[in-house]
């Protein structure tokens, strides 16, 4: 099968992998998109068009760079930082928090400034945590990543004086307001490194445009609500 012979491409294209994801992944849309109905296939195909897919080679070179981003942007250095995953996970579960969370701490070489129980040290109350970065892969509506914040302030209260970072391979748009606006309305330092922060599909403009994009979010809504 030639490049040219990839029914999805103009999809997986940029999705890494070369031939391989491509002629794999033409299976696995056909098999997915043969359960919609034609006006919902245009739909999300359309979607997939824009859609980020991570390779796990391509996740691990994301995570150095994105780590390398935070420090240049921040001039922090990590032996003074207390890297944390998120206290829970909104979408997708704990499982590829913690798997991305590892990956993150073993490919940047920062094992002992990493602590995945920070709600019970903070409890104990003798460690003195100053610079806290919560690490994910995407935050969506940033509602995870506050509530991380408020838990370690419930715990201990000393630590709403200590500077939040947020280091996310990507984010929407609406999750970074969201996080800002907490941050003033609450008066805690907090610092956002995102490698993407991005629209989410149905945002106005994002894919479609803000003529089209109510009717077609409607379609999908109304058929799997």
């Amino acid at each position: 099968m030639s490049e040219l012979e990839f029914k999805y491409r103009s999809i997986t294209r940029n999705w890494g992998g070369g031939k391989k994801i491509q002629e794999e992944y033409d299976r696995k849309i056909d098999d997915w998109i043969a359960q919609f109905e034609s006006g919902e296939k245009e739909i999300l195909l359309e979607l997939l068009k824009h859609y980020d897919f991570y390779t796990a080679r391509k996740v691990l070179s994301r995570i150095e760079e994105l780590f390398e981003k935070f420090t240049d942007e921040t001039k922090e250095n990590a032996n003074e930082v207390v890297f944390i995953p998120p206290v829970y996970k909104e979408y997708g579960g704990v499982g590829f928090s913690d798997e991305f969370f590892n990956e993150f701490w073993i490919r940047n070489n920062i094992k002992e400034s990493c602590e995945k129980n920070i709600c019970d040290l903070l409890a104990m109350g003798g460690n003195n945590f100053d610079k806290i970065a919560i690490v994910d892969d995407y935050s969506g509506s940033g509602r995870t990543i506050e509530e991380t914040i408020k838990k370690c302030i419930q715990v201990n209260d000393k630590v709403k004086q200590a500077i939040f970072y947020i280091i996310t391979l990507q984010m929407s748009t609406k999750a970074f307001k969201r996080l800002m606006k907490y941050s003033e309305e609450n008066e805690v330092s907090l610092t956002i490194c995102s490698l993407r922060v991005v629209d989410k599909a149905f945002e106005r403009n994002s894919v479609f445009d803000m003529y089209c994009v109510d009717r077609k979010k409607r379609m999908i809504t109304l058929t799997y609500a």
